[in-house]
């Protein structure tokens, strides 16, 4: 799933060189009656705190429910607040929501519309959010559907976060579907609390795929 382990092995870096400041963790997810993605959030959430680099008491993990564009912009707005006032350095973040995929560049990522919006998180917009105070090493990952894909439309969300954040950002290589297992495609039941979301072989991205987990399209500058 991306979690701290795996990242520093990747750079071939140890985090304990940023222990001197708080680490700040976030999630965003998107308020429906079912939960399922407050649940897929808390479910990142306690797989991120089991690691061995999460350390309890020090590190700060913020999670923020949204349902409209501008819960959304006020969410983010916040964890910037957070984050500066605590002098915590954000190590790492996760975007769960719904997302379009036009040949435009008027979609983005999707939420309830409002007086003040349309609903639709646009390119412009995504560059126009705060750059949160990174760590070196930071990621972003963004959980909703083709958020890594750029086909005709020219960009991705992902691409764009990465560019005006200036962390990696892992993006969906197709439509993201509820799973209560990680590894591969499992159709959720509606009792269950212990879910990802995810690009799977299924469905959209393939009717007759193997449901298979897909690899995540990564972003970096």
């Amino acid at each position: 799933m991306y979690y701290i382990k795996e990242l520093v092995k990747t750079r071939g870096n140890s985090p304990q060189a940023c222990f001197q400041y708080s680490r700040l963790f976030f999630s965003i997810y998107y308020k429906t009656k079912d939960n399922a993605f407050k649940h897929a959030a808390k479910t990142w959430a306690k797989a991120v705190k089991r690691q061995e680099y999460f350390v309890n008491g020090h590190d700060i993990f913020i999670e923020k429910e949204v349902k409209s564009e501008s819960d959304f912009k006020l969410a983010w707005m916040q964890i910037d607040t957070i984050s500066k006032t605590t002098n915590s350095q954000v190590w790492s973040g996760n975007i769960f929501s719904h997302a379009s995929k036009q040949e435009n560049q008027q979609d983005g990522l999707e939420f309830i519309q409002g007086s003040q919006n349309d609903g639709t998180v646009k390119q412009s917009e995504i560059l126009s959010l705060a750059r949160l105070n990174w760590s070196e090493y930071g990621y972003l990952i963004l959980s909703g559907c083709n958020t890594g894909l750029i086909n005709d439309r020219g960009w991705a969300p992902a691409k764009a976060f990465a560019f005006k954040q200036k962390i990696p950002t892992l993006g969906q290589a197709g439509y993201a579907y509820f799973s209560n297992n990680w590894a591969s495609y499992s159709e959720k039941n509606p009792s269950d609390t212990n879910i990802c979301l995810w690009a799977f072989k299924r469905g959209k991205n393939g009717a007759l795929g193997n449901g298979i987990r897909m690899p995540a399209k990564i972003f970096k500058l």
